[in-house]
């Protein structure tokens, strides 16, 4: 079954007006489901949307306007960096927390010059330690798993002035 494009009833209910809304963005779709299940568990969040790769993420980031776009370091269409620059442009409130299988210091960094609020590795994180990153990337904070150095990440937590790429139109 295709998830690309899957639309939650709650975002266009009253609802959604008052949970922050999280569009889950990740190719796996047995992982994405799981997301989505642990998510909408939990209160302030639900699941607004979601999507399996970089080229429907930014269209329904666009038409969405989630607060939180939860996004796989692994996209197949549009890599995941331009997805995350993208997304902050079409959808200036929207905030972005990368979800990866790599601790590579460099993917953390391009990440933030990318615009994202947090990056979190698959393996470092557990179900709790996921709704926490969700609910610090809503407060302003910059959530970094464990296998990443929090200080050399520091620096990287300033938003770039973006310019908008022909996917905006």
């Amino acid at each position: 079954m295709d998830y690309a494009g899957q639309v939650n009833s709650f975002h266009l209910g009253v609802e959604s007006q008052e949970r922050l809304s999280i569009f889950v963005v990740e190719d796996d779709e047995f992982y994405r489901q799981g997301l989505v299940e642990l998510i909408n568990k939990h209160s302030p969040f639900v699941v607004a949307g979601q999507a399996d790769n970089g080229i429907d993420a930014v269209k329904l980031a666009r038409d969405l306007q989630p607060d939180i776009v939860l996004l796989d370091q692994s996209l197949p269409f549009l890599n995941w960096l331009e997805a995350a620059r993208t997304i902050r442009i079409v959808s200036k409130k929207s905030k972005v927390l990368i979800i990866s299988l790599d601790r590579y210091e460099e993917y953390m960094h391009a990440a933030f010059a990318a615009g994202a609020s947090g990056y979190l590795v698959k393996q470092a994180i557990d179900a709790n330690s996921l709704i926490e990153a969700i609910d610090a990337v809503s407060r302003g904070d910059n959530p970094v798993t464990i296998g990443i150095d929090e200080k050399k990440a520091e620096p990287f937590y300033r938003k770039l002035d973006l310019q908008c790429q022909p996917m905006c139109d």
